[in-house]
């Protein structure tokens, strides 16, 4: 999969190795047949081919290299974070049985290598080794996360619903609305709780006002998967929903689906892995199967079309609109938004944005050091509840204001950095463990040499840079220079994406 591997998956079952274990977001990695033919550093055999949890290779990789280890074990509790275990002490947690499955181990290569009666083992398909066969691992890492990925609960709603009609409701509703015409309704399906999602019912309040002959359907979270909700996806016309795929939405020949948001945040996400795009349609996520049902796609900016249309040959048409991006613009343009969210009027405002809860540093440092001069407000993409320090409050609603009052952002790899670089405000990039996140996964854009701003690797390096743009709002390096290329990347609002999404989506 990858010319350059950093981990080798090696199934030694044999048979056609095309597509395995397609849902690890680790970027770099191949899957060999043999051990000789190991191209990576690291290997993990898989006597047979079984579903992996998509986050684990990457994460037994990063424990190992972060710990110095010879070999990272997974699924061995109780301890939370990576720990470094004796062999003794990883017996003494699998004391039942003394063995663990050799698909639950990564190994160093070079450290396999010299350890010739394992190898022995794992070249001839045990699935299963013995702990004490360890014994010459100088380091040992072990990492909680389950190694096999759990069975998918199937959902009781109209497309999971196999053979008679009447297993569930929610199927049975969606039978008989097959059977009458389409209604001219639309449905709104918007779920996950996302930051660029909060405007959504702006549209729908705006869509009512100008079109009042249509009717409108917002599926609440308690009336999800509910006889009500089959019947309305039956009927209407028209599906309004976001990137949040639970599979589960279908559909009927004439109706329309558009995403109303399609998001991108500076780190790759994976729409645009050439690695899936090439792979068969069994083989790739299951979000791809729905991507296929996208009729209309709502974009931010020139670039997400950019890599929406050349990565993904599934939708039909892509508008340039963003309902958000209009909320923010028309908020920093309205003179008392700051008055509104109750704001020191002398203070400077800073937004934190993460991508999500799990690429939050310790902000301790950055709340201390600022509390009595700077105002400190954070959000994450997927609205994810944050263990923030005094002197930080985290935002959850009105984030297109809370974005418009900022005089400068701090962000990782967040969706909003792009929609807040219209305001041509300075941005300051902080990314912890920067190298191993472009290395294994890449980002859609060189932040070193696009962003308004400097980009940093932790909280300290942070202080100094505040400080001085306290002192001179022109200090930040890099800001005056790209402030206006980084806006022209992001792409300009024209206030009518709620008119330009319904003329498309009516026209399709």
């Amino acid at each position: 999969m990858n010319a350059n591997p950093d981990v080798s998956i090696i199934v030694t079952s044999g048979g056609d190795l095309d597509g395995l274990f397609a849902n690890q977001t680790l970027r770099r990695f191949e899957v060999v047949a043999e051990f000789n033919a190991a191209g990576g550093a690291w290997v993990l055999f898989a006597p047979e081919y079984v579903v992996l949890e998509r986050h684990i290779v990457k994460n037994l990789l990063l424990a190992a290299e972060q710990n110095g280890a010879d070999v990272a074990v997974g699924a061995v509790r109780p301890h939370l974070l990576p720990t470094t275990v004796s062999v003794e002490e990883l017996s003494k947690l699998n004391a039942h049985s003394g063995e663990i499955p050799s698909t639950h181990v990564l190994f160093r290569r070079e450290w396999l290598s010299a350890q010739t009666a394992l190898l022995d083992e794992l070249v001839k398909g045990a699935a299963r080794i013995q702990i004490s066969a360890l014994i010459e691992a100088k380091i040992i890492v072990t990492i909680a996360q389950e190694v096999i990925a759990p069975k998918l609960r199937k959902m009781p709603n109209a497309k999971n619903a196999k053979g008679s009609p009447f297993k569930n409701l929610p199927a049975l509703a969606f039978h008989f609305a097959k059977l009458m015409p389409l209604k001219n309704e639309v449905l709104f399906d918007v779920e996950g709780g996302r930051a660029i999602d909060t405007e959504l019912p702006a549209l729908a309040t705006q869509w009512r006002v100008e079109h009042p002959k249509v009717h409108q359907h917002w599926v609440a979270a308690r009336n999800r998967h509910s006889f009500t909700h089959a019947w309305h996806l039956g009927r209407a016309r028209w599906l309004v929903v976001n990137e949040v795929f639970r599979n589960r939405l279908p559909k009927r020949e004439g109706q329309i689906m558009v995403v109303a948001a399609c998001s991108m945040p500076l780190l790759r996400v994976g729409r645009d892995n050439p690695d899936w795009v090439l792979q068969p349609t069994s083989e790739r996520r299951p979000a791809w199967s729905q991507v296929g049902r996208w009729d209309l796609a709502c974009v931010a900016s020139p670039l997400n079309e950019q890599i929406l249309r050349s990565s993904t040959a599934f939708v039909g048409e892509v508008v340039q609109a963003s309902v958000f991006g209009d909320a923010v613009i028309a908020a920093a343009s309205e003179p008392h938004t700051k008055s509104q969210l109750t704001l020191d009027q002398d203070r400077p405002v800073v937004v934190l944005t993460f991508f999500t809860a799990q690429s939050v540093p310790d902000l301790t440092v950055l709340a201390d050091s600022f509390r009595d001069t700077i105002q400190l407000f954070a959000v994450t993409d997927d609205g994810s509840r944050l263990q923030l320090p005094d002197g930080i409050s985290q935002v959850t609603e009105n984030v297109a204001k809370w974005l418009a009052v900022a005089d400068l952002l701090v962000t990782d790899w967040s969706v909003l950095t792009l929609e807040f670089g219209r305001l041509q405000r300075p941005i300051i990039a902080l990314e912890p463990h920067r190298v191993d996140v472009v290395r294994r996964r890449g980002t859609y854009v060189d932040l070193m040499s696009v962003l308004p701003g400097p980009v940093v690797e932790s909280v300290s390096d942070v202080l100094p840079l505040l400080h001085e743009w306290i002192k001179d709002r022109d200090t930040l390096s890099s800001f005056n220079e790209r402030s206006a290329s980084f806006a022209a990347l992001a792409g300009q609002t024209s206030g009518e994406a709620a008119k330009r999404i319904w003329s498309a989506m009516v026209g399709v």
